[in-house]
């Protein structure tokens, strides 16, 4: 990720300078505007992924609960109960991805690394100009 990052960061301020000197139309913009596009594309993407099956797996616990109120009818015997403890397992235990603990990789990430770019692309602009 501090890979991407780094990439992203010189493939959005190269192409920002070829603006500023209006070199738009070379292949060097191109390649590097066509790179920035797809490499957040590819986050958006991997987020939206991990986004999903995280909601997925944590909405389980909802059909469990209703197979445990269909089923229960006033009996309660050893079965009922082992479905009532995975019941609250999987309701006090929520599925997250993150990278090694350091970071979650959901929708705030998503910002996190955006507003990063973007104050990092102002600092180097400011160089720049």
């Amino acid at each position: 990720m501090i890979q991407w990052f780094v990439s992203v960061v010189d493939g959005t301020y190269t192409s920002t300078v070829l603006i500023a000197k209006s070199l738009i139309f070379t292949t060097r913009f191109g390649c590097n505007f066509g790179y920035v596009v797809f490499s957040f594309l590819w986050l958006y993407v991997l987020i939206a992924k991990f986004n999903e099956t995280e909601e997925l797996a944590n909405s389980g616990v909802l059909y469990l609960h209703e197979i445990w109120n269909k089923r229960v009818c006033g009996k309660i015997d050893a079965e009922f109960r082992y479905l009532q403890l995975i019941s609250l397992r999987m309701h006090n235990t929520e599925i997250e991805f993150n990278a090694c603990g350091y970071f979650s990789l959901n929708w705030r990430f998503f910002q996190m690394v955006v507003s990063a770019l973007t104050t990092y692309l102002v600092i180097l602009l400011q160089f720049y100009i």
